[in-house]
């Protein structure tokens, strides 16, 4: 397309007003005040985004074409807890 691609800005914002503003966005990353250290977040569709929701997490227009191999992360996560040598994984 034609159209300039916009500029990489990553911006923070605790106004409602620019919450709702900028609610249009393509990715919006939201952090509790009390987030715990290691808590996970599951990325969230942005269509489910509802306008004043303070809930933690990454909200995205983003539609991924590929999806996780669990066979492999099982492989992968089953070597690594094994005291064999690193060299020697397979």
């Amino acid at each position: 397309t034609d159209a300039p691609t916009p500029p990489a800005i990553i911006l923070g914002v605790t106004n409602p007003f620019f919450a709702k503003t900028l609610q249009t966005w393509p990715h919006i990353i939201r952090i509790s005040e009390s987030a715990t250290v290691g808590q996970k977040y599951r990325i969230k569709r942005a269509e489910n985004l509802k306008v004043l929701d303070s809930k933690p997490g990454v909200y995205t227009q983003y539609k991924p074409f590929l999806h996780k191999d669990k066979a492999i992360l099982k492989k992968l996560l089953r070597g690594t807890q094994t005291k064999r040598p690193r060299e020697v994984q397979t």
